[in-house]
């Protein structure tokens, strides 16, 4: 086995660790991703469906991160050792 191979075959060895030892993982994963490419590199304006695109994925970002920090807040808190001392 290559060194590539030997790196790969860890790699899934360790993520399937990962994903068996996470308590709050659902059963699925589902990734959806928008078609929108913009190179920065050569890009001077935006076209008004890259502007569209862009402001899609502000909306769905900002759901994603108010619907994890409802989710994170729902969890049972663990007391940290400092608090429990009152540092």
């Amino acid at each position: 086995m290559n060194s590539i191979q030997a790196a790969t075959s860890g790699q899934i060895r360790r993520n399937r660790k990962l994903l068996a030892d996470a308590k709050y993982l659902g059963e699925r994963i589902t990734s959806k991703v928008l078609p929108l490419q913009i190179d920065v590199a050569y890009t001077t304006h935006l076209s008004q469906d890259q502007i569209h695109g862009l402001e899609a994925l502000q909306i769905e970002a900002a759901r994603t991160a108010i619907g994890a920090a409802d989710k994170a807040a729902a969890l049972p808190m663990k007391p940290r050792r400092d608090r429990a001392k009152g540092i």
